[in-house]
């Protein structure tokens, strides 16, 4: 598994994220950053990280839409409420596949269009959606069983 960050704008979200992915075997972050949270907050990433942040490659990309369609493998939005998605429990994932990660709003409609797939993570109790870095620990933790 490899994961793309799409404008995640939480340098703590970040830092968790990096720090779960490296707990998990994941060699590569991409991130679409047009804000510069990675550079901007970088002290703040390293310190949730717990200098994980130094075990990873992380790329950057400034166009998703070219980086997408040029992408090998299987493309996976995660999405929060959508009934076409396949719950994570009946989803099988693969070593190539690229999980798509929106911010703290979602993923963008045109985004979403050039995935093959989408996933969701079912809750209860009328909860609809997890705060980033659980359900990205969670996707993480399926890929590494």
């Amino acid at each position: 598994m490899e994961a793309l960050l799409y404008q995640v704008n939480h340098s703590a979200n970040i830092g968790m994220i990096i720090r779960t992915a490296v707990g998990f075997n994941i060699s590569k972050l991409y991130f679409y950053d047009p804000k510069e949270i990675l550079i901007k907050k970088q002290k703040q990433i390293r310190n949730v990280s717990q200098g994980t942040i130094d075990k990873i490659e992380i790329i950057t990309i400034t166009k998703p839409n070219n980086f997408l369609e040029k992408y090998k493998g299987r493309k996976i939005a995660t999405i929060c409420g959508d009934s076409k998605a396949i719950e994570l429990k009946q989803f099988t994932p693969n070593k190539t596949d690229l999980v798509i990660f929106g911010n703290e709003r979602g993923l963008p409609k045109e985004i979403i269009k050039l995935c093959e797939t989408k996933i969701n993570i079912s809750l209860v109790n009328e909860l609809n959606s997890l705060n980033l870095a659980c359900a990205f620990s969670i996707i993480a933790y399926k890929y590494s069983n």
